[in-house]
């Protein structure tokens, strides 16, 4: 452990002012409730993969997405050129 760094890091941060150290502060609470977040997301992710892990898909994610593009590649074709329709 760096004992110097760690002393340094305190007197500076204790140097701020306060609207500097409430910024501080707010910047570190956020970088622990993205990890938070990311655990539980991780969490629930396990959770349904061990309910889903007994059942086989019936189609793969490959397979879905790309039948969800060619369904919106057809959408904006039928947007963008209307009159192909009459053909």
């Amino acid at each position: 452990m760096n004992v110097e760094l760690v002393q340094t890091l305190a007197k500076i941060i204790r140097s701020l002012p306060a609207e500097e150290r409430i910024l501080l502060e707010t910047e570190l609470q956020g970088k622990y409730q993205k990890q938070n977040t990311l655990q539980k997301l991780q969490e629930l992710g396990d959770r349904i993969q061990k309910r889903w892990s007994k059942k086989e898909l019936e189609i793969t994610p490959e397979e879905l997405i790309i039948k969800m593009r060619e369904e919106r590649t057809e959408q904006l074709m039928k947007v963008c050129f209307p009159d192909r329709e009459k053909e």
